[in-house]
């Protein structure tokens, strides 16, 4: 719905008759041109709007610091009276110091209105004790305006018939009745104001009136809103169309290729606000079967432009059904998980959405989309969970920014998520990863201290390369003939890789003597196989050995991988 945008402030006309001749002093002989024009720029005929303007800005510049401010709100109001609304805000904002004066805030609302900046709008009415008259009536209207109908239907319902700005009084009783039909009490309003507004806008009345004969008496209603289809009011031909494609759908009438193609032509005709997201929901509608990620992208269209919509309130609601339906969906893996990571707010609530978040982060991972599937995490660990649930995500979440190769932000989720009192898996997991990120930033002998009592295999592995890197030979030795000897037999990958870097520790350590003593006892615990090979052509001939072994080493797990 179209509204006029007119500034609304009451005050007198300030334009005066201008006398169509003048008389001109006499012009001083033989003047040059500068004295000449100065002559006539002095003699020029001044409006009474302009002559005011000039006294106003001149008070301006004379004001003491003091009273400036006051000076430039005699401007602004000057200018509102005016109907130059955009000057008007301009000076409002140059004064601040009276910026909480209810009688300023008022007029700056309804400048504000008049510009189409219903929120802003809005927010200038915020003060407490502009609470009824004006204020209120610009309230309700700027609510229904944005879409705001349940609230705007309540802040008329307050209201009386007529506002107290007769110049509201045409947009007060239209957004009025608007208002009552989007909340279904279309039959309270209508015959209230039809018989007055019929005659100033008729093709507005007549629409609203059509929408709500639809459910009573379908074959009148279509046949108006066809009428209307035609008007020369664009945005009520626009949204009668709208109606029709929405109502031909639902009925079954309309196959969706067509409907899209429809509503795809009517945007070409219009494109107010109103009619904006009445579009969006009737094509998120249409595309909810044919293509849900698509009609998602309309839905979340819907709540980042229109927020304080009504239409933004369904589809919040909407976008979570959709997600929980996607799962079960035949759509490609990147696409399904790109749309739960662009709509991850509206994962449902409690376990339900956790879980969904977490199986599509791990989705993302799968695809390598690693920074994507750790934003889901962050959302889900500092947004929606508390407790150990939420200390056990964050140890996924430490997990993916390693695999990313992000350390410090691993360090940063776990630091900020550690509470006392987990089971023991988790303590596990988060140990390990902050002793792997704590490793990763250089931090080697804190990591070794986090790890220095964990007994337990992974645990192990990790100090175990913490200790090599750090070329404690003797302490890496150790701890991976720990690893080798926890293993059961037949010997897996790790115990036989354990073995072969303890040998080689030894070598590098300088220990001759334990390590012929070692691979002794290895040699038969590995059995046949190119790790038994390369244990036996290890040489004790200082640690030039050990550095041989590591190539020979590094060539037997190429050749394993390939």
């Amino acid at each position: 719905m179209k509204v006029a945008r007119i500034c609304l402030v009451g005050g007198a006309a300030l334009l005066a008759g201008i006398p169509a001749v003048m008389a001109l002093p006499p012009l001083p002989e033989k003047a040059d041109p500068p004295a000449l024009m100065a002559v006539v720029a002095a003699s020029a005929p001044i409006s009474p709007f302009h002559a005011q303007e000039r006294t106003l800005t001149s008070a301006i510049a004379a004001a003491s610091p003091e009273a400036v401010s006051q000076a430039r709100l005699d401007l602004a109001k000057f200018y509102a009276g005016g109907g130059l609304c955009v000057e008007a805000l301009v000076e409002f904002e140059r004064a601040p110091a009276r910026a909480d004066d209810v009688e300023t805030q008022l007029v700056a609302s309804e400048c504000e209105y008049a510009l189409g900046r219903y929120e802003k709008a809005l927010a200038r009415l915020s003060n407490e004790r502009l609470s009824g008259g004006t204020a209120a009536v610009l309230r309700a209207m700027s609510l229904a305006q944005l879409g705001a109908f349940e609230a705007a239907h309540a802040a008329f319902s307050a209201l009386g018939d007529n506002p107290s700005r007769e110049r509201l009084h045409d947009d007060f009783a239209l957004l009025r009745m608007e208002s009552a039909f989007e909340v279904g009490k279309a039959s309270d309003e209508i015959p209230r104001h039809d018989a007055t507004l019929r005659s100033l806008r008729p093709a507005p009345i007549e629409l609203i009136a059509a929408r709500a004969m639809l459910a009573k008496n379908p074959g009148e209603a279509r046949e108006a809103l066809r009428r209307l289809r035609d008007s020369a009011v664009a945005d009520v031909a626009a949204r009668a169309e709208l109606t029709l494609v929405a109502d031909e759908w639902e009925s079954g009438a309309l196959e969706a290729p067509d409907a899209l193609a429809r509503l795809k032509a009517v945007k070409l005709r219009w494109s107010g606000r109103a009619f904006e997201r009445e579009r969006l929901e009737a094509a998120a509608n249409v595309l909810e079967s044919k293509d849900p990620i698509l009609a998602m992208s309309h839905l979340r269209t819907l709540t980042d432009h229109y927020p304080r919509s009504d239409a933004a309130a369904g589809a919040g609601a909407a976008l979570t059904r959709t997600l929980i339906a996607l799962e079960r969906a035949d759509i490609p893996p990147a696409r399904l998980a790109e749309a739960f990571y662009s709509n991850v707010e509206f994962a449902p609530p409690g376990r339900e959405g956790d879980r969904l978040i977490r199986e599509v982060a791990m989705r993302l991972a799968d695809l390598d989309l690693l920074p994507e599937a750790a934003e889901l995490l962050e959302h889900q660990v500092f947004a929606r969970l508390r407790g150990s649930e939420r200390a056990s995500v964050a140890a996924d979440l430490a997990g993916l920014y390693l695999e990313d190769q992000r350390p410090g932000e691993a360090l940063r989720v776990l630091r900020s998520t550690r509470i006392t009192g987990l089971d023991a898996p988790t303590v596990k997991r988060r140990k390990l990863a902050e002793a792997t990120a704590l490793e990763r930033t250089g931090a080697l002998a804190a990591a070794a201290d986090l790890l220095s009592t964990e007994t337990d295999v992974d645990a192990l592995a990790l100090r175990a390369d913490l200790q090599w890197r750090k070329k404690d030979y003797v302490a890496a030795a150790a701890t991976y003939r720990k690893i080798a000897a926890a293993a059961p037999v037949p010997l897996n990958d790790a115990a036989k890789n354990a073995i072969l870097r303890a040998a080689a520790a030894y070598l590098l350590a300088g220990d001759n003597a334990v390590f012929e003593a070692f691979r002794r006892e290895a040699g038969g615990r590995l059995g046949p196989g190119r790790e038994r090979d390369l244990l036996d052509s290890m040489a004790v001939d200082g640690a030039s050995s050990g550095e041989r072994f590591l190539e020979a080493y590094r060539g037997l797990a190429h050749a394993a991988k390939s």
